[in-house]
Formats: structure tokens, sequence, C-alpha cells
């Protein structure tokens, strides 16, 4: 009996979903709430989330004995826009020879697994670059939200403190770190250099438990936006907003010398950046990741620059 090759839309899904459930609850788990990712249906190019401003000294001083009038305070809206972002899934091409090489049991549901589980894990590294590229271009849009330390150095501990106190009495609310792999490795040879150890016992240097990142996970990733750039995030920092499931096609391929799938999916998302709208007007629809890291791209919605959630840091390479 021949067998067919052809991946089903129900074995893709279900590949694609398990993995990307998977993901996303290690998401919700490693990010302390910095990184939000939902996947729900939304419309229009330029998705704006509402909330409010903080009210400035909305609690004051009052003179139990005056008869003065009382100035009122502006409770104003804020619009967090966010770009629509289209994305492409393959196409990818496999002639069935290829696949019957690889033995009777390498049916389409195999196929199809193997191909969800890919589209699953390379949509969220896609998301997480991109959000990284937003985010680096919301802080930049602020010039009190961003500092420059590559005149003193790589990233150490020191600079790492520096990126902190950019949310002034709001630093603790931080709750995890975005940088490229080299800045992290930079920050953990830095710590182990026995100069940097405050323990040693004879020969012997005693480090402590875990690098010095005042308690926040850091997601380590090579995105080109992150070059020499560390980002801290609070709760909040990124929403990644899917719309629903990625839409896909299965074909055959005939009138070539081999027999042939071919497998091609498309889907969108937006990128919101907590206290941050990003300006179609100056950097147009579906953004590139540069144009998403630029900060002339990005407005202020937040009441003050602490109110936002984004910060970062430049660094020597």
């Amino acid at each position: 009996m021949a067998t067919s090759f052809i991946p089903t839309d129900d074995a893709i899904t279900t590949g694609y979903t398990e993995t990307v459930t998977q993901q996303i609850d290690a998401m919700r788990t490693g990010a302390n709430g910095a990184i939000v990712i939902d996947h729900v249906g939304f419309e229009g190019d330029d998705i704006s989330r509402l909330s409010f401003k903080e009210v400035a000294n909305l609690v004051s001083r009052r003179d139990p004995t005056g008869t003065g009038t009382a100035t009122d305070r502006t409770l104003a809206e804020m619009a967090e826009k966010a770009p629509r972002l289209s994305r492409v899934i393959g196409p990818v091409k496999a002639t069935f020879a290829s696949l019957r090489s690889r033995g009777r049991n390498f049916n389409a549901d195999t196929v199809g697994m193997a191909l969800g589980q890919q589209i699953a894990v390379a949509e969220l590294a896609d998301q997480l670059n991109t959000a990284a590229a937003a985010a680096v271009g919301a802080s930049l849009s602020e010039a009190a939200a961003n500092h420059d330390y590559s005149g003193t150095g790589q990233l150490d501990s020191a600079g790492l403190n520096k990126l902190m106190s950019l949310a002034g009495d709001t630093a603790s609310d931080i709750r995890a770190l975005l940088m490229h792999s080299t800045d992290y490795h930079n920050l953990i040879g830095k710590q182990i250099q026995p100069a940097n150890s405050p323990d040693k016992i004879g020969a012997v240097t005693l480090q402590g438990g875990g690098p010095a990142t005042f308690g926040k996970p850091v997601f380590v990733t090579d995105s080109p936006s992150l070059t020499q750039r560390v980002v801290a995030l609070k709760p909040g920092a990124l929403r990644i907003t899917v719309d629903n499931l990625p839409q896909w096609l299965v074909d055959a391929v005939t009138g070539e010398e081999n027999l042939a799938m071919r497998y091609q999916g498309e889907f969108d998302y937006t990128v919101h950046v907590g206290g941050y709208g990003y300006q179609v007007g100056a950097g147009g629809l579906n953004p590139t990741d540069a144009v998403l890291a630029a900060g002339a791209n990005w407005d202020l919605a937040s009441t003050t620059v602490k109110h936002g959630c984004v910060f970062s840091l430049q660094v020597a390479a």
C-alpha cells in the first residue's frame, strides 16, 4: 500500500502547539513576568494597549485649617502603540525519495510533528529577537533611560549597577535582563577573577553561588540589537501578542523529476513595550528589527522615564 508523506494540518498543529506551550510555560516561569506571550486575535496594523499614566503628586500635604482651593490632578490615558509584524514560514521543500530513504516508519505524521516543533522554536526565537530590538529602541528614545558605559569598559558589576540605577527608586521592580552572550561571558569572566573575589583561603578563591546579576534572570541571545547593549526589564516590559495559530499549507509538487512536497506558512504578531509607543509615522508599517531598534521611532507614553519598563546600557566590546 502506498504511503502519503504529505503532513496533515493536524500533525503540524499538534507538534507546534505542544512545543510552543512548553516554550511559553518556560518563559512565564523564567522571565518573572517581564516578557509575556499571548495567542489572541487582533485587527489592524497599529495596535494600542490602553491604560492610565501615573498621577503626579497623587497624595500630598493637606492643611486641616485651610480654606483654599485644591488643585485638580489629571488622570491621563496612556496608549502603548505596537506595530503589526508579518512573518513567513518557509517555504520548505522535500522530495518523497528523501523521506522514503529514512525508512518506512518515517510517515506523514512524523514529518508533520517535526515541522510543527521546529516552527514553534523558530517562531519564539524570532519574537524574542524582535522584542529585544523594540526594547533597545524604546530605551534609546529617552536620554534618561539609557547610559553609555563603553568609555569605562566591558560589562561588569559596576556597569550592571549603573544600569539598574537608571530606574531610580523603582529599580527593585526590575525583573529580568537581556544581553548578548559576549557581554554575559565578559561579566562572568570579570567576576571570577581573583582580584574581584571577596574571599581567599590560601591559594583557593571562594566564589559565591552564582553570577552577580542582582538576583535577576538573564536572557542570553545573540540578537544584533543587543551587540554591546544590555537591557533591564520591569514587569510587563515586553508583551508579544500572536494573532492566533499560524496559517499553513502543504502541497504536493509534481511536474519535476522527483515528487516533492512544499510547505509554507505565515503569521502575525505585535510587540508592546511597557511605557512606550511605536510611531508608525516615523518607522512605517511592518518594521524591520533595525527600525525597531532606533530610538527616533519610539515615544515615551508613561508619565516619567522611571515609570517606563525598559532601560539599557551600552558597553565596550
